[in-house]
C-alpha cells in the first residue's frame, strides 16, 4: 500500500496541501501557509509522511505563471499497441518510433525526482500502458514513492493481468471505447468492444464488493462516428456505474479532419449530456465533455466544486501542462501534451539524467507554452471555467500557430438557439 503523504508546497499565491490519503488538494493564502508548515512540523502522526516543499530554499523563485515545481505527470510509457485505432492520435507502432525506450532505471530516477518535489499524480498512457514487461515494478515503485496513479488502457488483457493491476492500488482507471460495438469496432479493431466490455463487467463486479473500490471511466473519442451514440454510451457507463469522459478528437497521428465536429455540433453535445444528467440524476462529475457550456464553476476532478480560493494555475484558465504538470514520451523527452508526439520540432528535451527542477524552471519548451496567448479569448465569457482557452494542439495542427484560435471554439455560436429548444423539449414532457 502507498505511504500517506501530507505534502505542504509553497507558490507565489501562498501554497498548496496535499493529503494523498484522501486524494484533496486545498489553496492556502501567505498567511495561511505559514500556520501550516508549523502545524506539519509539530505533528507527530508517524502514520504520515510530512513533505514542505520551498524551492527558494534550493535557489529557486515562486513561479507567477506556473507551480513552482510539477505536481503531475502524463507519462507515455510504450509506443507499442495491441490495437489498431484509426484516430489514434499518437500514431501507435507506426515504423517511425524505433528507438529504445527509456529503462526502468531511467523511470525510477525521474520518479524519485519528481517525488522529493512533492509530485503526487502521474498518469500512465501509451500505446497500451500494461504491455511494458516492467510495467507491475513501475506500479510499485509509484506506490512506494506515495504517488497517486492513473492509467488510461485499452482494457485488452487476461484476468490475471486484471486482477493484478485491480490489486495494485490503482484506483484511477480509464478505459477507452469508441460506441456500439459495430462502431467502437470500425473505428478501433474488430474484437475490441467485446474484450473491452468484459474488462468493464470485472472492474464493475469487483467495485461491488470491494472494500476500497476503483474510480473507473469510460473513455470515449467524441467526433462524427461517436456523437450519434452519446445517450447509448452514457447509459452503458451509467448501467456499470463508470464515470465517462467524452474527449473531443484531437488531429494529430491517424486522426482524421472529416471526422471533427464543427462547434455547432460541440455545443450540442454539451446538451446532450446535460440532458442524461438531469433524465438519470447524474452529478456533472459522472460525465465529461470537451467546452461543457453547463460547468459553470470550477470542478475538483470529483463531482465537487472546489470553493473558495483557487489561484492560477488551478483555475481552469490555462492547460495543466506545463503550469502544474508534464508529459514525457516514452523516450524520456517532454512534449507540450501527448498531442504534439508527432510533432517534432516541438518536442523538448530529453530529461534523463537531468535536475527535474532546473528544467521545470528553465525549459524554453516550457516557457513558451506559458507565455502562450489565445485568440479571441480575452473578451470571451467561456474562457475562464469553460474552455481553459482551448487546445493549443488543434490550432497548431490546422494552422501551424499554437497560439492560434482552436478550431472547435464555441464563441461564435448562437447559444440562445440551444437553449430555446432545451426549453421547448422540456415543456414537451
Amino acid at each position: 500500500m502507498k505511504d500517506r503523504r501530507l505534502i505542504l508546497k509553497k507558490e507565489s499565491f501562498g501554497g498548496l496541501f496535499v493529503d494523498t490519503a484522501v486524494g484533496r488538494m486545498r489553496f492556502l493564502k501567505p498567511q495561511e501557509y505559514e500556520s501550516k508548515k508549523q502545524e506539519l512540523l509539530q505533528l507527530e502522526d508517524k502514520a504520515a509522511k510530512v513533505q514542505i516543499v520551498d524551492v527558494t530554499e534550493k535557489g529557486y523563485p515562486l513561479l507567477t505563471d506556473a507551480a513552482s515545481s510539477p505536481n503531475s505527470i502524463f507519462w507515455e510509457l510504450t509506443k507499442h499497441c495491441n490495437g489498431a485505432c484509426a484516430d489514434c492520435f499518437m500514431d501507435s507502432n507506426s515504423p517511425k518510433w524505433n528507438k529504445e525506450e527509456v529503462s526502468f532505471s531511467e523511470i525510477e530516477e525521474i520518479i524519485m525526482q519528481f517525488a522529493a518535489l512533492g509530485g503526487y499524480y502521474i498518469r500512465l498512457t501509451g500505446g497500451e500502458p500494461t504491455l511494458r514487461q516492467d510495467f507491475f515494478d513501475i506500479v510499485d515503485l509509484l506506490n512506494e514513492a506515495g504517488i497517486e496513479i492513473g492509467l488510461n488502457t485499452n482494457g485488452m488483457f487476461d484476468e490475471k493481468k486484471l486482477e493484478q493491476i485491480l490489486s495494485s492500488g490503482i484506483k484511477d482507471i480509464r478505459i477507452s471505447l469508441d460506441g456500439p460495438e459495430e462502431v467502437n469496432d470500425r473505428i478501433r479493431w474488430a474484437g475490441n468492444y467485446t474484450g473491452a466490455i468484459r474488462t468493464i463487467e470485472r472492474v464493475a463486479d469487483y467495485n461491488k464488493t470491494a472494500s476500497d473500490p476503483t474510480n473507473p471511466t469510460i473513455n470515449v473519442v467524441l467526433m462524427r462516428s461517436t456523437m450519434p451514440h452519446m445517450e447509448y454510451m452514457i447509459r452503458l457507463a451509467h448501467g456499470y456505474e463508470f464515470k465517462i469522459s467524452f474527449g473531443l478528437m484531437r488531429l494529430s497521428g491517424r486522426a482524421k479532419i472529416d471526422e471533427m465536429l464543427p462547434p455547432e455540433e460541440v455545443v450540442q453535445a454539451a446538451y446532450e449530456a446535460q440532458r442524461m444528467r438531469d433524465e438519470l440524476g447524474l452529478i456533472q462529475g459522472t460525465i465529461r465533455v470537451n467546452y461543457d457550456i453547463f460547468c459553470e464553476r470550477t470542478q475538483d476532478g470529483k463531482g465537487g466544486e472546489i470553493t473558495g480560493y483557487a489561484p492560477f494555475p488551478f483555475d481552469n484558465s490555462k492547460c495543466p501542462l506545463g503550469t502544474s504538470g508534464l508529459n514525457i514520451d516514452a523516450y524520456a523527452r517532454m512534449a507540450p501534451c501527448g498531442y504534439f508526439l508527432n510533432a517534432e520540432e516541438l518536442m523538448g528535451e530529453d530529461i534523463r539524467g537531468r535536475d527535474l527542477l532546473h528544467i521545470w524552471h528553465n525549459s524554453p519548451l516550457l516557457k513558451r507554452i506559458r507565455d502562450l496567448t489565445r485568440e479571441g479569448c480575452a473578451d470571451c465569457d467561456y474562457h475562464k471555467v469553460r474552455c481553459n482557452g482551448g487546445c493549443p494542439a488543434m490550432a497548431y495542427f490546422l494552422e501551424g500557430d499554437i497560439s492560434g484560435r482552436d478550431p472547435y471554439c464555441i464563441k461564435d455560436v448562437n447559444i440562445s438557439r440551444f437553449v430555446q429548444e432545451r426549453k421547448l423539449a422540456g415543456k414537451g414532457k
